[in-house]
């Protein structure tokens, strides 16, 4: 399992190189006449768990991601964010009878992002993150299965923004992540964080 991760992890961080380079072919011109002076402000919420009631996509997993909530404060093409997420995994009931325990799950992260247009509706990005762990990444691909891990690392991200209107906005993203993770079998942990939450973005 641990190979694979990394095989993962490797393949992520690679697409991450390369797109960091074909992002500067596909910059396009939005109206920037003030995006030297103004910093737009942005908040994000994580509205997976409301999709999930209106599409079946609990076949697939009932996981919402890592963060319930974002801010980015945005400057041109780029944006400092920030984002929040705590989650009580409920006790549930075992093959053999018994009950797993209650899992709190606690996320928080700083980071950096590059925004590249590439058309009216869409916008491609990319991260940094310093990222702060206490649980897990409530996500599918899930490397800590209990409630006592603690741990700091680094995530690359990679995101797609839709724009509704200018002002509103739907986003997703994938993040690997890599750092120094208590309470596991090694101390240096890499995962990924694929694109499973969605969040509903408001500018102001």
């Amino acid at each position: 399992m641990k190979q694979e991760i990394k095989k993962y992890y490797l393949t992520y961080l690679m697409i991450f190189i390369s797109t960091s380079f074909f992002a500067q072919n596909i910059e396009e011109n939005r109206d920037t006449s003030n995006s030297n002076t103004v910093i737009i402000k942005e908040f994000g919420m994580n509205i997976t768990g409301l999709i999930n009631q209106i599409v079946p996509f609990k076949q697939i997993s009932n996981k919402t991601g890592p963060y319930s909530a974002t801010l980015k404060l945005i400057k041109n093409r780029s944006a400092l964010r920030f984002g929040f997420g705590m989650h009580i995994l409920t006790s549930e009931i075992t093959p053999n009878g018994g009950l797993t325990d209650d899992i709190l799950n606690f996320n928080l992260r700083f980071g950096y992002e590059w925004r590249r247009i590439v058309n009216e509706k869409f916008m491609f990005y990319q991260t940094f993150d310093f990222m702060l762990v206490a649980g897990n990444f409530n996500s599918p691909i899930n490397d800590f299965v209990d409630n006592e891990n603690a741990g700091v690392g680094i995530g690359l991200g990679l995101g797609i923004e839709y724009f509704i209107f200018e002002n509103l906005s739907l986003s997703t993203e994938g993040i690997g992540f890599v750092g120094i993770v208590g309470g596991t079998s090694s101390l240096l942990n890499a995962t990924v964080i694929p694109p499973i939450s969605i969040f509903l973005n408001y500018k102001f």
